[in-house]
């Protein structure tokens, strides 16, 4: 029999019955069977004085006793030592295939300079840095207007989207799923698009998948995901007609020329986090129509349902993330945009919640920067980091003012900065 990295097979008896069992050095993931956790032990075989480790807790195997039916293990982070029964083990995490050589602080700079000198870095096996070596990366960047950056009525040959260097930044954010917006539908984009994924695949030995909105025609902008099949696997994906104000049903899912959100069921390859995701692009402007259609629309996500059934009871965990584009409104009575998404986080209440960046700007405009871009989970979702973290341009310039012409990234890659979350690699909702 075949088995994977990380396993011993134990036959015993005359019948030659077939068990697995963690090899020594292997990292696996527990699993509990009670409540309160999986019991560690001080010896083999138990004890009736023993103590627990929450559901999903990590460890290094060290020791293989009694068959195989014990473990002596280390708890990671905490390096404590304890003898488990091999029945809790949940599974074998995966060996990373090259181990990303440690971040450098002055990579944030270069990966952002210029589409060279981040392939210098990636290419020298540097990554930006996560807590958790197996936490799932998931994004969200509102590529501006992809490919040719600016709408079908302009010319902006500056604008066009460098496509070595989107690939190389994706690369090195070590993203596994990410949300993106304003892609359009021409086929010279979706020929570029394929470009990316190709140059992905050979940065990150990945197996790099794309999946966009039904609807729209091809002046249309899009939302939908990119994703590394060899880490994460999306299922189920389709149009959320519900978060477009002007749609009645999933026949007119791009009604008034707004758009849906797109949906897909989030599954880590190998086991472990699971979730729903959505993907959005709020209508945009300063209109007093505008910004209702975004309340609308916000006001929707806590009645979504996919195939008839609400998304808490595909999952207790969803993420919802894009450019929910909250720039207030002129009309009188005026709406800041620090009110609106104020307004925002409160009408998330109580099944979501808006998860905080690390700046007070995603994108800029007018030489300053702004927060349009945000991401929301379930309230009860503990695999969900407590901030997310704004990368790009963004967080080189500390949101700073331009005083000069903007930064090539703005040019050459988008006005926004990608606003990314570690969610850990575990199933806690079980």
């Amino acid at each position: 029999m075949r088995l994977a990295a990380g396993v011993v097979a134990l036959c015993l008896g005359a019948a030659m019955l077939c068990a697995q069992a963690p090899a020594v050095g292997a990292s696996v993931e527990l699993r509990g069977t009670h409540h309160l956790g999986v019991p560690l032990h001080k010896k083999v075989g138990g004890s009736d004085d023993f103590d627990r480790v929450p559901h999903g807790a990590r460890a290094k195997v060290e020791e293989v006793q009694e068959e195989g039916r014990w473990l002596r293990i280390t708890l990671v982070p905490s390096g404590r030592a304890e003898w488990i029964s091999s029945r809790y083990v949940g599974r074998v995490l995966p060996a990373s295939p090259v181990a990303p050589a440690p971040a450098d602080p002055k990579d944030l700079a270069k990966v952002w300079q210029s589409g060279s000198s981040c392939l210098e870095v990636v290419s020298a096996g540097r990554r930006m840095a996560k807590s958790d070596p197996d936490a799932l990366i998931v994004g969200t960047w509102n590529i501006r207007w992809f490919a040719k950056g600016c709408s079908p009525n302009e010319t902006c040959p500056e604008n066009r989207t460098d496509l070595d260097w989107l690939a190389c930044s994706i690369a090195w954010m070590q993203v596994d799923v990410l949300a993106v917006q304003e892609v359009m539908r021409a086929a010279i984009d979706v020929e570029k698009l394929a470009v990316v994924l190709g140059k992905l695949n050979e940065l990150t030995q990945g197996s790099w998948q794309w999946d966009f909105q039904e609807c729209g025609n091809s002046s249309s902008q899009r939302v939908g995901f990119l994703w590394n099949g060899s880490r994460i696997k999306l299922s189920n994906r389709k149009d959320v007609w519900q978060l477009n104000p002007n749609a009645v049903n999933g026949d007119n899912a791009c009604a008034g020329f707004l758009r849906p959100g797109r949906y897909a069921r989030a599954e880590a390859v190998g086991g472990g986090a699971d979730f729903n995701i959505i993907a959005v692009h709020l209508d945009s402007g300063t209109s007093d129509r505008d910004y209702q259609n975004r309340r609308k629309s916000v006001e929707a996500l806590t009645g979504i349902e996919i195939d008839g059934k609400p998304l808490p009871e595909i999952d207790a965990d969803t993420i919802v993330l894009g450019d929910f584009n909250t720039m207030g409104r002129k009309e009188e009575p005026a709406i800041s945009a620090s009110q609106e998404i104020e307004a925002f986080r409160e009408e998330l209440r109580p099944a979501f919640q808006r998860v905080p960046g690390s700046l007070a700007c995603t994108e800029y405009f007018q030489d300053k920067g702004g927060v349009l871009d945000h991401m929301v989970v379930s309230a009860g979702m503990s695999e969900a980091a407590a901030a997310g973290r704004v990368s790009g341009y963004c967080a080189v310039r500390a949101c700073a003012p331009f005083t000069g012409a903007p930064p090539a990234a703005y040019q050459r890659l988008s006005d926004h900065c990608p606003v990314l979350i570690e969610i850990t690699n575990t199933d806690a909702d079980q």
